[in-house]
């Protein structure tokens, strides 16, 4: 059987008439109800589930014509965490959906690879896209917790709607990237990007002085930022990479004593131990800049 589609015959497509595409919003008790006729549920992937739900409860959902597929089974093809997050926030959802396509085509569906934050901004234009995207979710996790986190968590709720909000509160962020750039001995370009623009709130002198330091070194071995830069060169010659909370955690040291004029043989850190602040820094204002 051949069909129409734009206008144009094309008979090798068959599309049956069963099927069913339309425009609706989803409400909560819909969605459960949806997700109760579901059977063979694929795994639930917790980190994505975590960041629909934050995205809906900020209100970053809008109707961008992607389809929820549910088969003529009952069985949700594609969409089932967005239902989930629906029923889970109590929020409805304005999506498409549609109905009735055999559940034999589920291997087809969600082939492709999802964007991610760096390819919406390099789409929106931004230099260095995925430095930029790292370093705004590494400023973000610091902003809601007065800390840097890592595992799963780090990342839920992180979206590219998020990231474009976040940059416009902090225009000047994107000059902290080229200086993260030109600092090869750093681990993590995005880290260093997100604590380079922590620390120019509390002295530029200093922040660009960590950059300096990180980037050509210095005669002055017991001062903290070459202490620093020495320690990750150590740990790169080992073939060991420091998790994102003991790297700032112990960049916060040295930025620390720089400002009160110590001098140190190491910089010691462990997980698991409080972290440390950034001293000078106003945190209370640190919610209004996300």
């Amino acid at each position: 059987m051949a069909t129409a589609i734009n206008g144009q015959h094309r008979s090798a497509v068959y599309v049956p008439t069963k099927i069913k595409t339309e425009r609706t919003i989803i409400t909560p008790d819909v969605a459960r109800k949806l997700l109760e006729a579901n059977r063979n549920n694929r795994n639930v992937i917790k980190l994505h589930f975590r960041s629909l739900c934050e995205c809906l409860r900020r209100g970053e959902w809008v109707f961008n014509g992607e389809t929820i597929i549910v088969a003529d089974t009952g069985r949700i093809l594609n969409g089932q965490h967005r239902l989930m997050a629906c029923a889970e926030t109590c929020i409805p959802i304005d999506t498409n959906i549609t109905y009735g396509v055999q559940e034999s085509t589920f291997h087809t569906i969600d082939r492709g690879r999802a964007r991610t934050v760096g390819d919406v901004l390099g789409i929106e234009g931004e230099a260095n896209p995925n430095v930029i995207a790292g370093g705004l979710r590494m400023f973000w996790l610091f902003c809601i917790s007065g800390a840097i986190v890592d595992g799963g968590c780090a990342q839920a709720g992180f979206s590219p709607a998020l990231a474009m909000t976040i940059l416009e509160k902090n225009p000047t962020f994107r000059d902290s990237v080229p200086s993260a750039q030109s600092c090869a001995t750093f681990p993590s370009k995005s880290l260093l990007a997100a604590m380079h623009y922590v620390f120019s709130m509390v002295s530029p002198e200093a922040a660009s002085q960590l950059i300096e330091t990180m980037r050509d070194g210095g005669g002055d071995k017991d001062r903290p930022f070459n202490v620093l830069r020495e320690h990750f060169i150590h740990l790169r010659l080992n073939r060991q990479k420091p998790t994102n909370a003991v790297m700032a955690a112990k960049t916060i040291r040295a930025f620390n004593a720089e400002l009160d004029g110590e001098r140190l043989s190491r910089i010691p850190w462990k997980l698991g131990s409080n972290f440390p602040l950034v001293n000078g820094l106003d945190y209370d204002t640190l919610v209004d800049l996300i």
